[in-house]
């Protein structure tokens, strides 16, 4: 089943070449959220995709820049959910 899954994503992400680079963001960012991280198969998808980097469909670095990308925010997202930064800025009415 997960395998149908992480296979139907990159085929749709495959037609959608620059919907990809989104996803790849989204992704990176949801592995670093607990719950979600161990639902959604992130690096799976992350993985397939890298393999269209070689025959062209995907580029390199605007890949790995949304890659990274989405793993910074999602780490100082957790982080800032973790200390109560960002409850407390929600709570202040901001």
């Amino acid at each position: 089943m997960l395998t149908s899954l992480v296979s139907s994503v990159v085929e749709f992400l495959t037609a959608r070449p620059h919907v990809a680079y989104l996803a790849v963001f989204v992704l990176a960012l949801s592995e670093s959220i607990p719950i979600v991280g161990v639902v959604i198969p992130g690096t799976a998808v992350i993985l397939a995709l890298s393999t269209l980097v070689p025959s062209g469909v995907l580029l390199l670095w605007p890949l790995l820049i949304a890659a990274t990308s989405g793993a910074i925010a999602g780490d100082g997202f957790h982080s800032g959910w973790g200390t109560g930064t960002i409850a407390r800025f929600l709570a202040s009415g901001h």
